[in-house]
């Protein structure tokens, strides 16, 4: 499995320009695209769009605008896009030192909710790393 992420500006007053929206490719075997995560937004809300090789919208990533970050469980639904059933859910573990809270740490867990192939969990995968990028990294974004 390979993640593709062309370079944007990840933060700052141009995040909501078109030309930073982010976005990721992933490919598997290599030069062998499975898919791609494309953020979109929702007045300023980010979500995600998660399309397979066709290019269809396969799964949808929304959640809060504002995200608590401070010692305490992110959990991120995935939603199928045509049903609109969860099948999938990532979540930010945070647990009582001091590490966790200062973002030092990640653990994350991704729970299949709904049998899904080995594309569509990889596609998720590749998702929680940009939502990890874009939103806990030290670069990262705080709402609008």
């Amino acid at each position: 499995m390979r993640v593709l992420r062309p370079v944007r500006c990840p933060c700052g007053v141009c995040w909501w320009w078109c030309c930073c929206v982010q976005e990721m490719t992933i490919e598997s075997p290599i030069q062998n695209p499975i898919g791609n995560i494309t953020e979109r937004r929702l007045l300023c809300c980010p979500h995600y769009n998660i399309t397979d090789n066709n290019d269809d919208v396969v799964f949808v990533i929304k959640f809060a605008c504002c995200l608590c970050k401070l010692c305490c469980d992110v959990s991120i639904p995935i939603y199928h896009a045509k049903s609109g059933d969860v099948v999938s859910e990532i979540t930010k573990a945070s647990g009582s030192n001091w590490a966790e809270c200062c973002g030092t740490k990640n653990d994350y867990n991704i729970k299949f909710l709904q049998p899904l192939g080995i594309h569509e969990k990889m596609l998720i995968l590749g998702a929680s790393f940009l939502i990890d990028f874009n939103f806990f990294e030290n670069q990262q974004r705080s709402c609008c």
